[in-house]
């Protein structure tokens, strides 16, 4: 997983797990954690602004 920084979109490191690294350009403080659940592709749809059909709850 590529971390980039929040502000200013430099690239600060490559792996996994969780971290908090400043950035070297920009000296903005960046947390990174692997608390999502999401997979690459529903955050792709999420940030495209796709709309999924909705299924009504059935009642009781």
């Amino acid at each position: 997983m590529k971390y980039r920084c929040k502000n200013c979109n430099k690239l600060l490191a490559i792996g996994t797990g969780s971290l908090e690294i400043k950035c070297p350009r920009c000296k903005s403080i960046n947390s990174f954690g692997s608390l999502t659940t999401q997979n690459a592709t529903e955050h792709r749809i999420k940030k495209d602004n796709i709309r999924c059909p909705v299924i009504p709850n059935p009642r009781p």
